[in-house]
């Protein structure tokens, strides 16, 4: 899984979880955005003690049921 995420989304190459303002910055959203996303459930995060982590698989996944449609 992760070599096809690789070649969807090179940036992200060798990574598997993002935090909040790494996801927002490559969404092109803010971090309060993001959190919003996660809390409606249409953002998948986990949780590693105190900290939330967006696995790359979850960002996508979010681009590709939002690709085109312009609303976030």
């Amino acid at each position: 899984m992760q070599v096809v995420l690789d070649n969807i989304i090179p940036e992200l190459a060798g990574l598997r979880n993002l935090r909040i303002a790494e996801a927002g910055q490559y969404l092109g959203l803010g971090r309060s955005k993001v959190y919003e996303l996660i809390a409606s459930g249409r953002l998948r995060s986990i949780k590693i003690d105190n900290a939330r982590r967006i696995p790359v698989a979850a960002v996508a996944e979010f681009l590709d049921q939002h690709n085109g449609s312009g609303a976030v």
